[in-house]
Formats: structure tokens, sequence, C-alpha cells
């Protein structure tokens, strides 16, 4: 009797299975596109063009009236060896000298903007790359100091940095103490051997795990770890393996980013297009795979690639709607605005962007010239305000109230989003009311698409391929 009351059931659920992992394919084969990441919007192909260092220092006096709190991002782009994965703008060098001289410019291209008078105060810095920890223990606390001298510091200032567990010496964390960074990212990857050397980055787990543990003997450590997947060589088998290694080290968030395939731009990336790279039905599988161990282990999803713990600053402020993201991930911040030191630099003034020029040695010879090297920029509309705010929104909080933004639009515009929206509503990744926009848990990995049916810029279908990475 029990067999044949169990046996439908068995059927029923196994139909079930099937058909959810049929939808689950088809929203992948229908939403697996090249788009913008939005850490920005609009997108970079899409910006209008650089204003002037007098617009642009009006632009931070303008906004610094209202909130004059202020981040700060510094790009150093030196590496020691290249990652072939790396798409970020670096230099590969072992010229150590290069990096006082790339220090005295960063300096000066600060003083440009202290010279001005501007009412800022700086509630974090963020040092990324390439790899910040190519300056030496005794060059950053140089960089720190003189920067410190004409900075006014928020009391609740964070100091965060990137660092490559290669190259990261005792002397580099008792500057971090010595300056208040206590937030320290790890660029891990992946601790599979053979992925490391497809990606030309050796990093054994005994050089991690005793870099974790030195760490972790301060006090007040914030610890996030970046992966990624979609690398040649990865598997489900060995992805759960990493990220076995990783539960085990325990850090307070994890970045968990999807491989930005964009070997057209990266010459280190085309040297692994000879090899086999999970895309599509492989690469969604192994995301979900780490996502699944994270939950499993006490973790809480951020967004669509970060994890916290529940404990963490970044989690209770997901939960009170306050977090929001920028190009270095989520973040508590509430600075409206954000400068962006060294080469290819991207600067924030809520009314625009404005970057730097991304060759170092170009960027140093302008610095030294008096000029400001910007670059390209954008100038904001009111409407890019209202839709870079939804999008905001939707990759923090996975919800937005669209009416103003819908408001400001053409009729002809409106529809159009209105249209996308009800589409991916019918596939069930998302539901609208009253042009208040709820993202579903099946349509997390998808937020990109669904902040892309607001983005006037890619309804002309004009925009060149190959200027984005895939959405999964």
């Amino acid at each position: 009797m029990i067999q044949i009351i169990l046996l439908p059931l068995i059927c029923l659920y196994f139909k079930l299975l099937t058909y959810s992992k049929y939808v689950c394919m088809k929203l992948l084969d229908k939403y697996n596109q090249q788009l913008p990441r939005y850490t920005s919007f609009p997108a970079h192909p899409h910006w209008n063009g650089s204003p002037t260092t007098v617009q642009w220092m009006n632009q931070l006096q303008e906004t610094s009236r209202e909130n004059n709190n202020l981040e700060i991002y510094i790009h150093i782009p030196y590496c020691e060896s290249l990652c072939r994965f790396c798409a970020c703008n670096k230099k590969i060098t072992k010229n150590k000298e290069i990096s006082k001289i790339y220090i005295d410019a960063l300096l000066k291209e600060w003083k440009h903007y202290t010279d001005q008078n501007l009412d800022f105060q700086t509630t974090g810095i963020h040092l990324g790359g390439g790899t910040p920890t190519f300056l030496s223990p005794g060059e950053l606390d140089l960089l720190f100091t003189e920067l410190s001298k004409t900075m006014k510091f928020a009391p609740k200032f964070k100091g965060s940095i990137e660092i490559d567990p290669r190259v990261t010496v005792p002397g580099h964390l008792e500057v971090f103490e010595k300056h208040n960074f206590n937030h320290i990212s790890l660029g891990i990857q992946d601790f599979d051997l053979a992925v490391q050397e497809n990606i030309s980055r050796i990093q054994p787990l005994e050089l991690v795990a005793d870099l974790v543990s030195k760490i972790r003997s301060r006090d007040g450590i914030f610890l996030n770890f970046d992966l990624i997947h979609g690398l040649p060589g990865q598997t489900p088998e060995t992805i759960r393996d990493t990220f076995d290694k990783v539960i085990d080290l325990g850090p307070d968030t994890i970045a968990y980013y999807s491989y930005a395939r964009v070997p057209w731009k990266s010459k280190a990336q085309s040297l692994l297009e000879k090899l086999k790279i999970p895309t599509g039905e492989e690469k969604k599988e192994l995301f979900d795979i780490g996502k699944q161990a994270l939950l499993a282990n006490g973790f809480k999803e951020l967004g669509f690639d970060h994890f916290a713990k529940p404990e963490s600053e970044l989690y209770k402020s997901k939960q009170s709607g306050t977090l929001k993201r920028n190009f270095m991930g989520y973040t508590v911040s509430n600075a409206e605005m954000l400068i962006g030191l060294g080469c290819s630099s991207i600067s924030y003034s809520g009314l625009g962007y404005v970057q730097n020029e991304k060759n170092p040695d170009t960027y140093m010879e302008q610095i030294q010239k008096g000029e400001m090297p910007f670059i390209t920029g954008h100038t904001h509309s009111e409407l890019d305000i209202e839709i870079y705010k939804n999008i905001q929104e939707l990759m923090c909080n996975g919800r937005s109230d669209l009416t103003e933004t819908l408001s400001k639009m053409s009729t002809n515009l409106s529809g159009t989003v209105l249209a996308e929206l009800n589409d991916m509503k019918t596939d069930g990744i998302l539901d609208i009311n009253n042009g208040v926009v709820e993202v579903k848990e099946i349509g997390i990995p998808y937020v990109r698409n669904i902040c892309k049916a607001l983005d006037y810029n890619l309804k002309d279908k004009k925009t060149p391929k190959n200027q984005f990475s895939s959405t999964i």
C-alpha cells in the first residue's frame, strides 16, 4: 500500500525536477547576453565626453553642498607577473624604482583637488590594481602618511586594500594596521593547482593559509576573498574542493565573480582561448555549486555575485535597505562622491564621471605637466540620475520604484521599457506592479538583464559587438 502511494509522488517529484531544470535552461538560453556590469550608468562606451577641469570641480562643489562625504580609489597598475584571466588595467614589471615616481604623481594629482578648497570628508580609501602590494611597506606608509596630511577623515573611516598573497609580507600588515586599513581583500580566484597553472597564478593553499593566519592575529580585520567561476579547467569537483578550503579559512565576505571573458581587449585572456572554458550551462552550474556551499555554511546573498556572513556590516546594511554598489563592489558607504587617483581610475561626482589616462607613463607625464589626466567622461541628464538610482536599488535590494524614471521618458521609450519588463514577468524572473519592480529569487542571476531594460543606450541596437562580457 505504501509503495502504491509513494510511487506517484516520486514520479511527480522527478517530473517537477525535470520541468524546473527545463525552465532554468530556457532562461539561461534567453538571458545569457553580453551586457554592461552597471557599476556605472551609463556604461562606459555610452559616455558623452569628459567635462572640463573647471566643470568637473564645479560638479564636486555642487554635490558637496548636500553631502560632503567622499570615497577615494587609488589604482596601482603594477604587477610582477601576468595573470592570464585578468582584464584589468595593469603593467607587468619587476622595476621597483617606478613605485616612487608613481607615488609622487598620485600625491600631485590629489593636490589638484586640495588646491580647490573643496569641503570633503573622507569616509574611505580603497587601493586596487594591478597589485597594490607591489609597493613596499615603506612606500605604502609614505603614501598614506602624505595623503593624511591634507585629509579630513570621517569618524567611521574605512581603509580597504586588495592584496596578492604571493607578494604580501608581514611589513605590509603592520602598515595597514598603522593607518586603519582593516578591510583586506585577497585575490584567491581558485585553489585547484591545474586551474592556477592555466591562468598563470600559482598560490598554494599553504601560502594563503599562512597569510590568513597572520591577518587574523590582528584585531578588527574584515577579510574578503575574490573568487572566479568560468575559468579554464574548473569542474564541479574542483569548485567543491575550492569552496571546502575557502570555508575552512573563514573569510567574512566572498565576491564570486563571473569570469569576464573579453579577449578582444585583453591580450592576456587571448592566451586562454585555446583551452576549454566553461560557458552557459556549465558555467552556471559552477556558480550554483559555490553559492549552495556558501548558503549551507551560513553565508547570506548580498547580490548576484557577493555573499556575506549575517553578522557582517554589509549584510546588516542590506537588511536595512542602505546597501550600495560601486566600482569596487558592495559597500555601506553613504558617500555621493568618489575620486579616483592614478592611471585609468574613474571618479564620480554624483552628477557625472571622469576617467584618467590608462597608460601609467602617459598619466605620470601629464601630472608632471600640471594637467588633470582626464581622457573621457560623462555628464548626467536628469534621466541618467533616475536610472542610476533604480539600478543601485535593483542590484542592492532587489526592488525599485520606476514611477519617477518612467515619467521622465518619452512615451515610446517608457512603453518599450514596460514591454521588456512585462516579458520578464511572464518568464518569472520579476514582478512589476504599479511601476514597482521586485526581482524574484530565480531572477537574481539575471539582474543585469533587468537593468538593461532601463538602458536607453541599448535600444537603438547601434552598440558595436564585443563591448561587454556575458551575464552568465
